[in-house]
């Protein structure tokens, strides 16, 4: 597999709402957003990742499309979300978070994770398949391109596609990431992150600049004395 590129990183300086549970991670130049597969969230809006800060609580309405599987940002600036229905959603979160009524795009069943309105990504039998979405009237998802993933004894824990880069995040905190540029795609470049042990590592995306987030978990020390399962958004 390729050689590593390793990287420092570390805990942002964010606070998460107490009740946010994220699985789901979202990065683009309207911010970021973390999730929950039911739809309650966070946005830390514009750089406010890199800058610190509070985020801003957001719940969005998908309750009749299933739970939300993938999560990415649209060239327009909505949020997609693929569901467990196969509705690929669109919601309009803007920074000041709070309650958004999300609409089923008028698409075909998505075949795993939405990564733009027009193409998917899904894992399958260790490979990354990638579908364009035809145009015309009997819309359908065709694979175009097959990706094969490195050797390596990690296991994939997300895959998110944003800004022409697809990343898919490992259980062991490292990604894989392809540069997509229509029907050619790059070698995957593989990051290791220099973190410390003792996390849980959930899923990763790219910025519009290339810089690769994660979402991960581990157990801390309350002020009061207890011990606390909390998320991180790792830098």
């Amino acid at each position: 597999h390729p050689s590593a590129i390793v990287r420092p990183v570390v805990p942002a300086a964010v606070h998460w709402p107490s009740w946010l549970e994220p699985e789901l991670l979202a990065c683009g130049s309207h911010g970021v957003v973390a999730m929950a597969p039911g739809g309650t969230g966070a946005i830390l809006p514009g750089q406010a990742a890199f800058q610190g800060g509070h985020s801003i609580p957001l719940n969005l309405g998908i309750l009749e499309m299933g739970r939300a599987h993938g999560l990415s940002w649209s060239p327009g600036g909505d949020l997609l979300l693929h569901t467990s229905s196969g509705a690929v959603a669109s919601c309009p979160v803007t920074a000041a978070g709070g309650s958004i009524q999300c609409k089923a795009l008028d698409l075909p069943p998505s075949p795993e994770v939405a990564a733009h309105p027009y193409r998917a990504a899904v894992l399958s039998n260790g490979k990354v398949l990638i579908h364009e979405l035809s145009t015309g009237l009997a819309q359908q998802w065709h694979p175009t391109v097959e990706l094969d993933i490195p050797h390596t004894s990690s296991k994939p824990v997300s895959l998110s596609g944003d800004h022409e880069r697809l990343v898919m995040g490992m259980d062991d905190g490292s990604v894989f990431h392809w540069l997509l540029d229509g029907q050619r795609t790059g070698e995957a470049i593989r990051e290791v992150p220099t973190a410390g042990p003792r996390r849980s590592w959930t899923c990763a995306c790219a910025t519009p600049k290339g810089r690769v987030m994660r979402l991960a978990n581990k157990w801390r020390r309350h002020p009061a004395g207890h011990m606390e399962w909390t998320s991180e958004l790792m830098l």
